[in-house]
């Protein structure tokens, strides 16, 4: 079978302070984040895609009738945006670590999409400034601290996430079902074994928070052979950042094959970037996207189930990366080293106003995702202006395999 940020609150520093191994830490953000869900039986939640990859919940919190919008990220942590703690008089708590405070908040109840959680403990943080979305209606995020509770399917080609309490074990019955054991990694992310070719072994955290397909930590270049590091393309600005990093450096690499459970991909598109965790790569959106995934916190296990393949390839590109402005245009921030942008003279910094004869401002930050992806898209026409320039020139950018 061949298949081709911003995740990290604060109270991360309070693990790293823990002594004893991963149960006694488990044990402990169990403790730490309290709740008593409420007993159901199945609840479908459909959800709507925003800037490609985010998924957005309703949320109601205490007794309030205002309804929130929460980003759902398996690869977080439950967190309320400070402002709306204070807004909700929810009484907020710190802790002191030896390097910054950490603030938490109980709450009487948290409904998400129907699920209800009593006496749960959230991170409280400046939302919006860290992580900027894009959004500025999306007042949190919902972790897997807070759906461990329940059996958690995300299914992208249905548009729809399903919560239950099943006691009855997972199994694999078809070809197409891949059964897999579930290891938690701090701050309670759901995770799978990996190996990258012969390479190494590596955790894979399965992060609905990111959209690119597999991201590595930089610190495990190291470990491939020399003559595989110089295959390594360096990116000039950056495609994948996460806050509390302090630099954003990152490369793209071709891995000739990747192993996840029983299942082996083929030629996967992989990015190596500094990101807070090193000892594990991410398992982004558009990996999962190809599966229909179950997560059984409970019992320890996901079930993969295979859908169809995707037809985005991080490989064949033009080779840059953008953000939206406020104006509606789109700013180079990111540019492949020997890539048709780069060969072309596009430069970071620089404005892009119309593509393919559409004004940028119609076009949507997750729509230019796709055509930047999607290798059923050869070539993108561009055009492009220099910063403090007025003139604009059009650039006919044709993708390339990149590697």
């Amino acid at each position: 079978m061949n298949k081709v940020k911003y995740n990290i609150p604060l109270l991360l520093t309070i693990f790293i302070l823990i002594s004893g191994g991963l149960h006694a830490q488990i044990e402990f953000i169990e403790q730490l984040r309290g709740g008593v869900p409420e007993s159901i039986t199945k609840v479908v939640c459909p959800f709507n895609l925003t800037r490609s990859h985010i998924i957005e919940l309703p949320v109601f919190i205490n007794d309030s009738n205002e309804k929130l919008t929460f980003v759902f990220d398996t690869g977080g942590t439950t967190i309320i945006g400070k402002d709306l703690a204070k807004q909700l008089e929810l009484k907020v708590d710190s802790m002191q670590t030896p390097d910054q405070m950490i603030y938490t908040s109980r709450t009487k109840e948290i409904n998400c999409a129907g699920l209800k959680v009593k006496d749960f403990n959230m991170s409280v943080m400046d939302f919006k400034k860290t992580f900027d979305l894009g959004n500025d209606e999306l007042e949190g995020m919902i972790g897997p601290d807070f759906i461990r509770f329940f059996r958690t399917t995300i299914d992208y080609q249905n548009d729809q996430l399903i919560f239950e309490n099943n006691d009855k074990p997972l199994k694999a019955e078809t070809a197409e079902q891949h059964l897999l054991d579930m290891e938690i990694m701090m701050p309670y992310h759901p995770s799978v074994q990996m190996g990258i070719s012969e390479y190494f072994p590596i955790m894979g955290r399965i992060d609905t928070g990111l959209h690119y397909p597999i991201v590595l930590p930089i610190a495990f270049i190291e470990q491939l052979p020399e003559e595989e590091q110089a295959k390594l393309i360096l990116c000039k600005g950056y495609f994948a950042k996460w806050p509390f990093v302090d630099t954003h450096e990152n490369y793209l690499y071709k891995c000739d094959e990747i192993t996840i459970g029983d299942m082996t991909l083929k030629n996967v598109g992989i990015i190596f970037a500094n990101f807070p965790f090193n000892n594990s790569a991410l398992l982004g959106k558009d990996f999962l996207e190809q599966f229909v995934t179950t997560l059984d916190f409970p019992h320890r296990k996901v079930l993969m189930t295979e859908t169809k393949e995707s037809s985005k390839d991080i490989l064949f590109s033009t080779g840059i990366n953008v953000r939206k402005l406020d104006d509606g245009n789109f700013k180079i921030i990111g540019m492949w080293e020997n890539s048709p942008a780069d060969n072309a003279g596009i430069e970071l910094e620089d404005v892009i106003l119309e593509i393919n004869g559409k004004d940028a401002s119609e076009i949507e930050t997750g729509e230019l995702y796709v055509m930047r992806f999607d290798s059923n898209t050869k070539e993108l026409l561009v055009k492009v202006q220099k910063p403090e320039s007025d003139e604009a020139k059009e650039i006919l950018l044709k993708k390339e395999y990149l590697m």
